[in-house]
């Protein structure tokens, strides 16, 4: 297996930035925040190529503009359902902060399906339900699955405005229906990550779905 590098950034309640850095290229998920750190890390790494969003919340998409700024060449990409949500406080939850969240730069739409994306092969699932156009990226080569908020270690994520219970369920399901490795590494939005193994042990909200 090739070497590859998870750097995790958080500040705050304001999410987490993972940051998957091998020979073949450097490929960002999710980008609640952007300060000197990070800044730091990837001007010493040559920048992030990629920039995948996991769902519309403002934790999750903060940093995009300054982040483009530094780096105009990322290519920024988030599912349909949520694009809305980049330029609108109210839906991505920080209407009521000091300053609210909008987002100017071109963000990308990006169906399921498998794609090349920063040298690795990436397959961006569907998981609507925290949002409506929440995706899980897995990366089967290096074994890794980011899920966002849609699921995290002990539970599915809450349901929040454009998300609905039922999509949820669907989105679980579908997910009991995949086989992927036990020590495949999966990465969530909050609490930390896990495996596949310890998820389907650990989460009894994501098991009742069975």
């Amino acid at each position: 297996e090739a070497y590859v590098e998870i750097e995790i950034f958080q500040e705050g309640g304001l999410g987490i930035s993972y940051i998957v850095n091998s020979p073949k290229g450097i490929l960002m998920i999710d980008s609640g925040f952007y300060n000197e750190e990070l800044e730091e890390y990837l001007k010493a790494n040559g920048g992030p190529d990629v920039l995948l969003i996991t769902h519309g919340h403002y934790d999750h998409i903060g940093g995009i503009d300054n982040l483009k700024r530094t780096f105009p060449d990322t290519k920024i990409f988030i599912n349909e359902k949520d694009q809305p949500l980049l330029e609108d406080a109210e839906l991505n939850y920080s209407s009521s902060m000091s300053e609210p969240v909008t987002i100017s730069s071109e963000v990308q739409s990006l169906d399921e399906g498998t794609y090349q994306l920063a040298g690795y092969q990436v397959e961006v699932i569907s998981f609507g339900g925290h949002t409506a156009g929440s995706n899980f990226y897995y990366l089967p080569e290096e074994n890794l699955l980011f899920t966002g908020d849609a699921i995290l270690p002990e539970s599915l994520g809450p349901v929040r405005a454009t998300g609905s219970a039922e999509q949820m369920q669907e989105s679980a399901h579908k997910l009991l229906e995949r086989s992927f490795p036990d020590d495949m590494r999966v990465f969530c939005g909050h609490n930390g990550n896990t495996t596949f193994e310890k998820l389907l042990k650990n989460n009894s909200e994501l098991m009742e779905n069975e």
